[in-house]
């Protein structure tokens, strides 16, 4: 288990608006692109797509964004702690006003199209007591 960092970021741009969650690596920001802000109360799944690592100075800056892709505002922000991590899956805990408990950031076949399905990688965030309702399928008995 790792304890670190994360915020989640308000971007807002020409094309319309975003919510970028980072979690802190050593060296840069592992980045998720949120369709919409994790509430605590909306368990729904969030759509997300895998963007690649940011700069640390992300942690805590707020304004615009170089070569004029729009301006990012801090919503949120905590510790948390990373339980599991996989190429495909992420089980986190996090601590922050609008995203706590466990969390499962995983990522969905690849029929799945991205927001807006522009062929990014898609991704979901969901809350692990969501994702732990969803039982296997039943077989009759013998």
């Amino acid at each position: 288990m790792v304890t670190t960092r994360f915020v989640i970021l308000h971007h807002r741009e020409r094309s319309g608006e975003h919510w970028d969650l980072m979690i802190e690596q050593p060296e840069s920001l592992a980045t998720w692109r949120l369709v919409r802000l994790p509430s605590p109360d909306d368990p729904r799944p969030i759509p997300a797509e895998r963007l690649p690592d940011h700069r640390k100075v992300y942690l805590t800056y707020e304004g615009p964004v170089s070569g004029d892709r729009g301006e990012v505002t801090r919503v949120d922000e905590g510790g948390c702690e990373i339980l599991t991590r996989t190429d495909a899956e992420w089980r986190v805990h996090f601590e922050g006003a609008c995203l706590g408990g466990l969390r499962i950031i995983h990522r969905l076949p690849a029929s799945a199209p991205a927001d807006g399905g522009c062929g990014a990688e898609a991704w979901e965030l969901s809350a692990m007591a969501h994702a732990a309702t969803q039982s296997p399928p039943r077989t009759a008995p013998d």
